[in-house]
C-alpha cells in the first residue's frame, strides 16, 4: 500500500494526473479490504468492552486530526511530500502489524482475552 502512495507522489511530480488517481483509488480499495477494517474486528475480538470502546474512540479521534491537518500539510509541503509523510506512515504500520500483532486463528475465547495479558495473570488461569 505504501508503494501505491509513493507513486501518487511520483506521479505528481511527473504531472500524470490519471495515474495519480487510480493509483489513490488502488491505495483506497486495497486498505479497505485489508488493514483499513481489521483493526476493528482484532480489537473486539481481543479485547474487552473498555478496551473496545477506548481503541475505537481513538481511531475515530486520530481520523479526525488526520483529515484536519492534511489540508495544512498539502498547503504547507505539497502534495508530493504529504503522500510520501503518508507512506512512510504506513510502512510504519504495516512492520508494526507483521511483528508485533499477535495471530488469532484458532483460539479459544479464554485465549483470546488471555492473549496480551501479563505473564502473572496468564500463570492464574493456564490450564
Amino acid at each position: 500500500m505504501a508503494v501505491l502512495l509513493i507513486l501518487v507522489a511520483l506521479f505528481n511530480v511527473l504531472k500524470y494526473p490519471y495515474l495519480l488517481l487510480i493509483c489513490l483509488m488502488l491505495f483506497l480499495f486495497i486498505y479497505q479490504i485489508s488493514l483499513g477494517t481489521y483493526f476493528f474486528t482484532y480489537v473486539a475480538v481481543v479485547g474487552n468492552p473498555s478496551i473496545n470502546t477506548i481503541g475505537s474512540a481513538t481511531t475515530w479521534f486520530l481520523v479526525l486530526i488526520v483529515s484536519t491537518i492534511t489540508p495544512f500539510i498539502i498547503s504547507g509541503f505539497g502534495v508530493t511530500i504529504t503522500f510520501l509523510i503518508y507512506a512512510a506512515t504506513g510502512l510504519c504500520g504495516t512492520t508494526y502489524f507483521f511483528f508485533f500483532m499477535k495471530n488469532i486463528d484458532g483460539l479459544s475465547k479464554e485465549e483470546l482475552k488471555l492473549l496480551y495479558a501479563p505473564s502473572e495473570m496468564k500463570k492464574l488461569y493456564a490450564p
